[in-house]
């Protein structure tokens, strides 16, 4: 699985493809919600995309997946 994440302050917008590069799901979860996310697709590449003014959930997302 492969995950496309666009990471906002509060949000964060994801995209999952299968290893076909069928897309099998698209959320919006807050960025709190990040850890259950991670926990529910553990071993999953993830691609982010971010700003400067998401650092705090950049961090979050960085510490979760790499």
């Amino acid at each position: 699985m492969y995950l496309g994440i666009d990471v906002h302050k509060r949000y964060a917008q994801v995209a999952v493809m299968d290893e076909v590069g069928e897309i099998v799901e698209e959320v919006r979860v807050g960025s709190a919600n990040l850890d259950d996310l991670a926990q529910r697709y553990a071993g999953a590449k993830a691609a982010l995309e971010v700003t400067s003014n998401t650092t705090t959930s950049t961090v979050r997302c960085r510490n979760i997946w790499m």
